[in-house]
């Protein structure tokens, strides 16, 4: 479903109307302004209410929308592979940030998770229970204790980002390929919204 409106072009910011071509014109080609979309012709102020509009309808429909997506595509995704610990979705969350940092501080950890550093203390501490993740000292200041992920934690994630992928295609497969268009055009707005850098291009089918 379209996140936003996209029949203008704002950079136009023109308040006079364009004219209709002369009667003489071929009516199959007129000049390019009688080409532009209807509301690209429309005043400044009306410009103006139909992009709050717009905004409008995306912020209704991401509040309907992103409570069931989250659910479907973060909560209700596989949490366990068998023969290795199950986990909960924030220490998913938590062992993925140090795995791909290769070793955090506790404070780092703390601010990139949006927790208290007592909050993030406990969760290492039953990741550390598991066998997932270990401390370690820094090597340039004793003071700071430094997490880093074990091999058995690494072997999990690596199972589990596995079952993952397929999952998330498979919720992917239920789309037509207009629908996964249409998803692959929005991506690079929600990337920002999520303070992502965006996507690399797709590749061409």
């Amino acid at each position: 479903m379209p996140l936003g409106h996209r029949g203008h072009d704002w950079r136009s910011g023109g308040s006079a109307c364009v004219s209709e071509p002369p009667a003489s014109a071929p009516a199959a080609d007129p000049p390019e302004p009688a080409r532009r979309r209807r509301n690209q012709a429309l005043p400044l102020p009306i410009f103006q209410y139909v992009q709050a509009g717009a905004r409008d309808e995306a912020h209704a429909r991401l509040i309907e929308v992103l409570p069931a997506l989250f659910r479907r595509l973060v909560v209700g995704l596989p949490n366990e592979v068998a023969g290795v610990a199950k986990v909960t979705t924030e220490q998913y969350g938590v062992l993925a940030y140090v795995l791909d940092r290769g070793s955090v501080s506790m404070s780092e950890l703390a601010c990139a998770r949006n927790v208290a550093l007592n909050t993030a203390t406990s969760l290492i501490d039953r990741l550390v229970a598991a066998g997932l993740v270990e401390r370690r000292g820094d090597p340039g200041d004793r003071r700071v204790v430094r997490v880093v992920v074990t091999p058995l934690g690494e072997t999990l994630m690596e199972r589990l980002r596995a079952v993952r992928r397929a999952a998330i295609r498979g919720v992917l497969d239920e789309l037509t390929d207009d629908e996964v268009d249409l998803v692959l055009a929005a991506l690079p707005a929600l990337a920002r919204l999520a303070g992502l850098r965006q996507p690399a291009p797709a590749l061409e089918r």
